[in-house]
């Protein structure tokens, strides 16, 4: 029994490096995969990066050609043609200057515009104003007409009233005062009265209050 434990000891030492073993690879196993998987990316992201560096040289090879040629053809144009597109330019340069001008004008016109309808605004504010007060106005006239209208009728039944029983006389040719009273019996002094006369003369067609 004394000599089992060391070799028993010995077995499990063993299997628990054979363990540790193999952790250890599988680990490495990932580990190297994953480098790989890294490495395959950047490959993928250099072979990107050349397809655009040749897609990019092309484009500037193609723009240095264009240039080239652009010179090849402005060294063929002869001396007429450089004026003409001189004169060209020349024309371009005052038509923008002419825009810029009308642009100023056109400012111009719109700030005077605003100021315009600013004024306009003002002067409907105060027409609005004055048409208020003449409708406060035009109402205490309309007030005052209809209390006017209403005094106006009642001193209408009063007279109305006061003429009930009344005797009139209407001057016919050849009346005078002293006849109508004589006539009907009144007193001149009463008719004057009446009918606030302030003379003896009276006319046709006129009618006279006799009591």
């Amino acid at each position: 029994m004394v000599f089992l434990a060391p070799l028993f000891l010995l077995t499990l030492s063993s299997c628990f490096s054979s363990k540790h073993m193999r952790a250890q690879e599988i680990k490495t196993d990932i580990s190297l995969r994953e480098m790989k998987s890294e490495l395959e990316d950047q490959k993928y992201q250099i072979s990107r990066l050349e397809v655009e560096m040749q897609i990019i040289e092309g484009k500037s090879d193609s723009q240095v050609s264009s240039i080239h040629q652009i010179r090849k053809d402005l060294a063929k144009l002869g001396k007429e043609e450089i004026n003409l597109v001189e004169k060209t330019l020349g024309a371009y340069q005052q038509k923008l200057e002419r825009l810029g001008n009308f642009e100023d004008l056109l400012k111009s016109d719109l700030l005077r515009l605003k100021e315009h309808t600013e004024d306009v605004r003002k002067t409907l504010v105060q027409f609005k104003t004055k048409i208020d007060d003449n409708e406060k106005a035009i109402s205490c006239q309309n007030r005052y007409i209809n209390h006017l209208k209403t005094s106006l009728e009642s001193l209408l039944k009063v007279v109305e009233q006061s003429e009930e029983g009344s005797v009139f006389y209407v001057v016919q040719t050849g009346d005078s005062l002293d006849k109508i009273s004589k006539e009907n019996h009144v007193p001149i002094d009463l008719i004057k009265e009446l009918n606030h006369l302030n003379s003896d003369l009276i006319i046709i067609g006129q009618k006279l209050r006799l009591k």
